[in-house]
């Protein structure tokens, strides 16, 4: 995992013996070495006796486990059928602190969750549209009552991050602004909008997004919210099929890969990059720039166009939580959590 650049460093060789799917097949060169993937289910591996840190992989065996719903991964962990559970809401991880045999740790996530906005027709193609939903969204609310973790933010790129700009901050809960808003831009009460998510892969998800669709149905939309699975969720991105679609993103380090595959190549079909030319042409220079001061500019500059034009509604940023057994040993909390924290893990007794 390069921590630079916030990707993972994949096998030109496995990629060219399996195609694009090389994803699929096991390669790499990690402290567990693979044994068994059942899709959906497990992934088993064993511990690399030839990894370059000997002393890293402690336990023979690892099991990770795809476990969607919270409840189920909770009652997994008090069972003692799981040891590390991730994704915990900061409700359940209070509760969970109360149990004798379980440890939470909390660390700020680089990530933010935020509303991806379909720029190609009505009626989020007009920026009044979009700074409507900006305004409907209490922010406060999410945080302290929803989701009990996180932060608000007004824009994505943390501090210590090339582009920071505090100055971008919170947008404001006024949802009579909102419709106020809606009504210059012409959207009529009743507009039918689709809200797109798959919830799971972030705690509270779902509650976060029954939020959201009830806050803009407050200001006069008609939302169709619509929880997907992962592949049909990608596949409505890339094509386009929302109006507002839920995003995670992670500008922490360098920003450059984030702005370039969702306003340059367009992966997922905002449109936003391909209606703005020369958009896209200062994130490429952004992406070459290797002055730190000027590109320090531009990045700043490429935020503060999305900001001002409510191009990504933020939500908050995210906090990573875990809830871990205490037989468990030398478990940290990284952030984030991509840098594998059961790495060095091992059991005691």
């Amino acid at each position: 995992f390069n921590l630079l650049m916030g990707e993972h460093i994949l096998s030109k060789k496995s990629f060219e013996e399996h195609g694009e799917n090389f994803w699929e097949q096991a390669n790499g060169s990690g402290p567990y070495r693979h044994l068994e993937y059942v899709k959906g289910e497990y992934w088993l591996g064993e511990r690399n006796d030839d990894y370059w840190q000997p002393d890293l992989p402690k336990v023979k065996r690892l099991r990770y486990r795809p476990i969607s719903e919270e409840s189920t991964r909770v009652a997994a962990l008090r069972s003692g059928e799981v040891d590390i559970i991730a994704n915990v809401s900061g409700e359940l991880a209070a509760e969970l602190a109360q149990d004798e045999n379980i440890v939470i740790y909390r660390r700020p996530a680089l990530d933010h969750l935020y509303l991806l906005t379909q720029n190609a027709r009505a009626p989020f193609d007009n920026p009044d549209a979009r700074l409507a939903v900006n305004y409907a969204i209490d922010r406060e609310a999410l945080v302290k009552n929803i989701v009990k973790a996180g932060q608000t933010i007004g824009a994505p790129i943390p501090m210590g991050t090339v582009g920071y700009d505090p100055s971008l901050t919170t947008m404001p809960y006024d949802p009579d602004e909102a419709r106020r808003l809606l009504d210059k831009a012409g959207v009529a009460p009743g507009t039918r909008i689709e809200v797109k998510a798959h919830p799971f892969w972030f705690a509270k998800g779902k509650e976060v997004m029954e939020y959201v669709a009830g806050a803009l149905q407050e200001i006069g939309f008609e939302v169709d919210l619509q929880f997907l699975e992962p592949g049909a969720y990608t596949e409505a991105r890339k094509s386009g099929s929302y109006d507002l679609a839920l995003q995670q993103g992670g500008k922490a380090n360098n920003p450059c890969n984030q702005y370039k595959v969702f306003y340059v190549t367009d992966l997922y079909s905002s449109s936003y990059g391909a209606n703005h030319p020369e958009f896209q042409q200062m994130i490429d220079q952004a992406c070459s720039e290797v002055d730190p001061q000027l590109s320090d500019d531009l990045y700043k500059r490429i935020q503060k166009q999305i900001y001002d034009e409510s191009v990504e509604i933020q939500l908050y940023r995210q906090e990573n939580i875990w809830a871990v057994r205490k037989r468990i040993t030398g478990f940290q909390a990284y952030s984030p959590d991509s840098t594998r924290p059961w790495n060095g893990v091992g059991v005691s007794g």
